[in-house]
């Protein structure tokens, strides 16, 4: 697997604790975290869709690229109240409080492949509610943020 790929897979694994159980107000768990292939339209909310954009690569460390990755946390669900705007909010306000800024993945080193941790990061850059008019009672809307790791040049398993 991919460092970009344990990343993502680290992410779906937070979204996936948006539970009543774990003091939020819906339960999303693991069978409701889905990937681009799905829309807002055809899932059955509450969910959040993960949407992977462009990947920015630098090669300004030596044998390592530095890597940006755009990702959209895309979330949908039924209307609570008669606010669908502070619906929508306190969706947001769930995946933002739910996603860590910095958390930390183990994979290979180039090129010996011993174990070791990397810092990922993510910068939130926008979000938006109610981005969608098309089906009432819904409520959309997304989280945009930019995912900060590395990944070795040759090998894109590993450090």
């Amino acid at each position: 697997m991919t460092i970009r790929e344990k990343a993502i897979e680290a992410i779906r694994t937070q979204l996936a604790t948006i539970t009543i159980a774990n003091g939020y107000s819906r339960d999303i768990g693991r069978s409701r975290v889905y990937g681009i292939k799905e829309t807002p339209s055809s899932v059955i909310p509450p969910a959040v869709l993960i949407m992977q954009g462009e990947e920015e690569v630098n090669n300004d460390i030596g044998e390592r690229y530095s890597c940006e990755l755009e990702i959209a946390i895309g979330f949908v669900d039924n209307s609570k109240t008669k606010d669908p705007d502070k619906d929508a909010t306190t969706f947001l306000g769930e995946i933002q409080k739910c996603l860590q800024i910095e958390f930390t993945i183990t994979h290979g080193v180039y090129p010996s492949g011993d174990d070791a941790p990397q810092n990922i990061t993510l910068k939130e850059v926008a979000n938006s509610i109610n981005i969608s008019t098309g089906v009432s009672g819904l409520v959309m809307g997304q989280v945009t943020y930019i995912m900060y790791y590395r990944r070795n040049i040759y090998d894109p398993e590993r450090f």
